[in-house]
């Protein structure tokens, strides 16, 4: 697979602790099924070292709200693909392009907090809002 310009793709281990909130949220919440901006979100798999993973392309100037969502998910984004130093992983995207979903100990972060969760959550609603009317989305 061969990555477009202007997108990034985040890579998660499937069984990872996390990843699944964190693909279903970007979706769901953020590029629901049947609406314009679901066209710009794809979802992908890949074995990879005989483990599934899964991989969300969005544009790039998303990035900031994937890196919300991974810390809401007790996750953060690792730039690069995974690697386990002798077969590459499958997808072929430039620097800076591709992030790998990586676990974050729940104690290090406060993911479990219904403050915290709200505060991000709320964040997060501000940032979309604020992109939706400052950048109207040219690419329709």
């Amino acid at each position: 697979m061969e990555g477009k310009m202007g997108y990034i793709y985040i890579i998660g281990n499937l069984f990872r602790k996390g990843v699944a909130s964190f693909i279903s949220e970007l979706e769901f919440v953020h590029y629901p099924p049947e609406t314009e901006a679901n066209d710009k979100f794809n979802v992908f798999h890949a074995t990879y070292q005989n483990m599934v993973h899964v991989i969300a392309e969005i544009p790039s100037r998303d990035y900031g709200l994937a890196d919300l969502i991974a810390v809401k998910t007790g996750l953060r984004l690792v730039p690069g693909k995974p690697h386990d130093g002798n077969e590459p992983f499958s997808l072929k995207c430039g620097d800076g392009c591709c992030f790998t979903l990586e676990f974050i100990d729940s104690k290090s972060v406060l993911v479990s907090e219904p403050e915290y969760l709200t505060a991000l959550n709320n964040e997060i609603t501000g940032i979309i809002k604020q992109r939706t009317e400052e950048c109207p989305d040219t690419h329709q």
